[in-house]
Formats: C-alpha cells, sequence, structure tokens
C-alpha cells in the first residue's frame, strides 16, 4: 500500500493506492481490484477512485467515480473485448435488466458520466462534464452506434446502426422515409422493450414501422394494400434472414382451357373464373440465399374444391400474385378438374350452366371422351340440354349413328 498525504491552512488532501481488493461501494455487487484513491477537504470535501473489477470468465472492467460531498458526480468505465451489456449490468448490481430482450454486445466499450458542469479529474485524469461512449456495438450482427445511459431503475441505449440491412435485391431495411440506416432504442427503465424505428422494403411493398426486438430476433407486422393484393404479413428478422407469413387477398382472372383429355381429342370447353382469393403465404429471404414466396390456398371452380399447397411462385412484385396463380391454374387446370372431366352428367349440367363455354360438338365429347352408348347420348342431349327430337337426331347422325 502506498499513501500520500498534504496538509494546508485550507484543507488537506491524500492519496492511496493498494494492490489488495476491496469491496465495491453502493450497490455494485463487485470487488475492485488494483485500488487507488484521492481525498480531500474538508470544504468541499470529494473522494474518488478507480480501480479494476474482475469479471466472470477472466474479463476485468476498469473503473473510475468521484463524489462531491455524498452525492456521486462522475462514474466510468471502460472495457477491452466484446461484451454484452446485459452482462455488465448484471454483474456490478446483480439484477438482469434485459429479460427476453436483445442484448446489444459491446466492443472496446469506455463509458463516462459526469454531472459536475467544471468536469472531473479522477487520479490524473481528466474527464469531461456530460454522458459519453466509445466503442462500437452489435445487434444481431449489425455494427450500431449507440448512446447508453445506465440507471437504478433500468437503462437506455439509442442510435443507428451503421447501414442499411439489405438482403438481395429483395429485401433493404432503412430508416423512417426510407433515409439512413434503422435507428435502436433499448428502454428498461419502464415498460422493458427494445424497437428498431425502420423502413421495410420487401419487394414492393414499402412500410414504415417498429419492429420489436427479443433475444434473438426482431418482429414486426407489415399491412399493406400493394396493387391488387391485401397483404398481412408477421416477420422475424434475424442475423441472416428474414422470414413472414400472413395473409395475402386478391382477384383471381383467368380462362382454363380448351380443357382436354388427350392430345388431338375434342375440346372439353374452357372456364372462365373471377374470383376472390384469400391464401396464406409464406416468404423466406436468407443473406446468402434464394427467395422463396409459398402460397396455400382453396378454391372453388365448377363446384370442385381446388386445393395449392405451398405454391412455389416466382415473384418480383406483389401486384403479380394474381397472374402467377392464374398462370398456375391455366397449366394444370386437367389435373386440378379430372374429376369433372371424368363425369359426363356433371361436366353437361355445367355447359348448359354456362360455367363451361366454347363447346362445339358436346355429342362427339359424349361419344370419345365419355365412352357413351347413343341412346345415353340422346337422353343427355334431351334432358340437360333441352334439345329438341329433331336437333337430338341431327346430332346423332353427325357423329355416325
Amino acid at each position: 500500500m502506498e499513501l500520500g498525504v498534504s496538509v494546508s491552512g485550507s484543507g488537506y488532501a491524500m492519496d492511496l493506492s493498494t494492490l489488495d481488493p476491496i469491496p465495491a461501494p453502493g450497490p455494485l455487487n463487485a470487488i475492485i481490484e488494483k485500488v487507488a484513491v484521492t481525498v480531500s477537504g474538508p470544504t468541499p470535501f470529494e473522494f474518488g477512485f478507480a480501480g479494476e473489477i474482475a469479471l466472470s470468465e477472466g474479463r476485468i472492467l476498469k473503473v473510475a467515480t468521484r463524489f462531491f460531498g455524498n452525492m456521486p458526480t462522475f462514474l466510468a468505465a471502460s472495457f477491452q473485448g466484446e461484451i454484452s451489456m446485459g452482462i455488465i449490468i448484471k454483474e456490478l448490481m446483480g439484477v438482469d435488466p434485459l429479460p427476453d430482450l436483445i442484448d446489444p454486445s459491446l466492443r472496446d466499450v469506455a463509458i463516462y458520466i459526469v454531472l459536475n458542469p467544471l468536469g472531473a479529474v479522477v487520479v490524473d485524469e481528466v474527464f469531461p462534464f456530460g454522458l459519453g461512449v466509445k466503442g462500437e456495438s452489435e445487434l444481431l450482427g449489425y455494427g450500431a452506434k449507440l448512446r447508453i445511459a445506465v440507471g437504478f431503475s433500468g437503462i437506455v441505449a439509442e442510435g443507428s446502426l451503421n447501414q442499411p440491412i439489405v438482403m438481395g435485391s429483395v429485401l433493404e431495411i432503412t430508416g423512417f422515409d426510407g433515409k439512413g440506416a434503422p435507428f435502436f432504442k433499448l428502454d428498461t427503465t419502464a415498460d422493458p422493450r427494445a424497437i428498431l424505428s425502420c423502413q421495410v422494403r420487401l419487394l414492393d411493398l414499402v412500410q414504415d414501422v417498429l419492429a420489436v426486438g427479443y433475444s434473438d430476433h426482431f418482429e414486426l407486422q407489415l399491412r399493406q394494400q400493394v396493387g391488387p393484393a391485401s397483404l398481412n404479413l408477421k416477420a422475424a428478422l434475424t442475423q441472416d434472414r428474414f422470414q413472414s407469413s400472413g395473409s395475402a387477398a386478391f382477384r383471381v382472372t383467368a380462362t382454363l382451357g380448351p380443357l382436354q383429355s388427350m392430345p388431338g381429342g375434342p375440346s372439353l370447353g374452357e372456364i372462365r373464373i373471377a374470383l376472390g382469393l384469400n391464401a396464406h403465404v409464406d416468404i423466406d429471404v436468407q443473406l446468402a440465399g434464394p427467395f422463396a414466396l409459398l402460397l396455400t390456398a382453396s378454391l372453388v371452380i365448377v363446384g370442385i374444391e381446388v386445393k395449392m399447397a405451398d405454391l412455389s411462385l416466382q415473384v418480383g412484385s406483389f401486384t403479380e400474385l394474381p397472374e402467377a396463380v392464374a398462370r398456375h391454374l391455366q397449366k394444370h387446370a386437367n389435373q386440378f378438374l379430372k374429376d369433372l372431366l371424368q363425369d359426363a352428367d356433371a361436366w353437361l349440367k355445367a355447359v348448359a350452366a354456362g360455367l363451361i363455354q366454347g363447346v362445339q360438338d358436346a355429342e362427339r365429347v359424349l361419344r370419345e371422351h365419355f365412352q357413351q352408348t347413343s341412346r345415353q347420348i340422346a337422353e343427355a342431349l334431351s334432358s340437360t340440354l333441352r334439345l329438341g327430337t329433331d336437333e337430338v337426331a341431327r346430332r346423332l347422325k353427325d357423329i355416325g349413328d
């Protein structure tokens, strides 16, 4: 231990340094090593100390503080290496201030708070008035410049990411109004929450949102009308992935056909649809990987339920969803409507109701596709299509009966 004392007519000053560990003052749950203390008085009485606090896993936090009377006027801490903000607060104060919240990591950080407008001097080191933070922070792998305030009631950290988040040409996350980088704020003093204020551009969906941060991801909600598609998506953002799922409602207009049972066979007509579709969509965007959009939906065509499960669509815009679904229905119409194409009675009733159009030779379809006899064809033409006897006879003659 080394001790130095000076006395004058106006007061005294004392400096003390020791390698022996001592308990940290106040609420700090730690042991201070390599302590240096300075005391002066009697009016005003000032007290300051500096030292090193040994954290878990061999981490060392350098700290210094100063009191004016019984009021703290200065606090400083520095750490070389990378450490989470939650670990520092938990080990020093004995509480976990970040339950289930995203916990920024800090690298080579230096934090000081000086309440004295004239600044403070502790063990010959000068610290200016105000709050200062030195060092780089990281949120889910994204660099950030944070301003941090630590108090007995909690912590407040805020600042912008170093740059926008970009995943290929599909996703870009910037600051509000598309300017700059997203802004982060963590506040545990009242209702603990971590918020990322940002604008999300997913394909041609553009929306300002407040994303809520949890231990390993941010969650956000996207609701917007993009062209003909009404979207309602819940999304999660991690270090290298953006996943969202929800609903997409839009109107599908398409012509299915001409339907054929086999190449060169008679046309079974075509079906024109114009109906609303409420589909479930899953979107997966990876930092180093392909973009995937899966659509699941069901719709009724001519009384037949058509199901599309995890349909993979290649679109560059949400406005293309109706057209992409229409193309899929057109391409696979014979497969979707195979039950209809195997039931002569159902097919002919759809023709009679105008649901199937463009049928030129119903009698030929009944003969060649459905393999019906002349008697069955005559009964079908008469009862379902309401054709007269002479017209039925003429049509049977046309197919060789």
